[in-house]
């Protein structure tokens, strides 16, 4: 499905989702998996507002950057997650997004 979704072949699940309850939901989930080793934390903004977006997708995103501050950290350590509203701009560093 990822690999469809990503060659276009496939159409997204876009919805209105607050990032804030998909993230908390993925760091809940992936708090209990991580083992003892590694702290994981999650800090919602409460400006942060509706996206449209792929909750699986959004979701998936979290699992991935968890996952591989995970591995980079082999003797443990603390992941921090957070989530923050951001204005893009014509100066913006990615030229593919677009303002608002």
């Amino acid at each position: 499905r990822q690999l469809l979704a990503f060659g276009r072949k496939s159409l997204q699940n876009v919805e209105v989702l607050d990032p804030n309850a998909v993230v908390g939901d993925a760091v809940r989930m992936l708090a209990r998996l991580l083992g003892s080793g590694v702290e994981l934390s999650f800090e919602a903004d409460p400006r942060c507002g509706y996206v449209r977006g792929d909750v699986g997708q959004l979701t998936q995103v979290a699992m991935n950057l968890v996952t591989n501050a995970r591995d980079a950290m082999p003797h443990g350590g603390r992941i921090r997650l957070s989530t923050a509203t951001v204005e893009i701009g014509e100066n913006h560093p990615h030229p593919d997004a677009r303002p608002g």
